[in-house]
């Protein structure tokens, strides 16, 4: 199972109990996109959801 695989299924397993395993993440968000907007956060870009970036 690749990383993206684990960590989506992960979140769902958790997301089950009232817990967010990958903090921001919204179900259908393309991986590539999230890595990315994990990564602006990191840097301290703004918190954007895939909604806000149209």
């Amino acid at each position: 199972m690749d990383d993206e695989a684990s960590a989506k299924a992960g979140h769902r397993e958790l997301a089950d109990e009232g817990f967010a395993f990958l903090p921001f993440f919204e179900a259908g968000e393309p991986w590539n996109a999230y890595l990315a907007r994990v990564a602006r956060l990191g840097s301290g870009g703004p918190v954007e959801s895939p909604s806000d970036v149209r």
